[in-house]
């Protein structure tokens, strides 16, 4: 099977030109997630210093009712604890993680890319 230069080059454009374009397509739903995640933290923790501060938090007796009187921490926590199971620490990572995957993969054939998706040809080291 004879090879063309040519057609390789042509190639390696192309695969260079799709993981770019996966790469660029990630990041609008990873700043998404970032967002929701850094707003949940935000409202759990002002919601745990009003939880700490408050007056009222020592006289309960047990915990249900410190957590019944104090809805908004529970429904942050429970948002933030559903976040959590549901993976969005993937979804945000999803840029690194692909790039990562296509590293170990393109490894093998003497090629790396950079975080943007393209394409870093090594020089064969045999």
């Amino acid at each position: 099977m004879d090879f063309d230069p040519a057609q390789q080059a042509e190639d390696l454009k192309a695969f260079e030109g799709r993981l770019v374009e996966i790469v660029n397509n990630l990041g609008p739903t990873a700043v998404k997630w970032k967002c929701i995640l850094v707003l949940c933290i935000s409202c759990c923790l002002l919601s745990a210093y009003a939880f700490v501060v408050d007056i009222h938090t020592a006289k309960f007796g047990t915990i249900t009712e410190l957590f019944l009187n104090h809805k908004f921490f529970t429904m942050c926590c429970i948002i933030l604890i559903l976040l959590f199971a549901t993976g969005v620490q993937q979804r945000i990572m999803a840029q690194a993680i692909i790039t990562n995957r296509y590293r170990n993969i393109l490894k093998d054939l003497n090629m790396s890319c950079d975080n943007l998706g393209k394409l870093i040809l090594r020089p064969n080291s045999s």
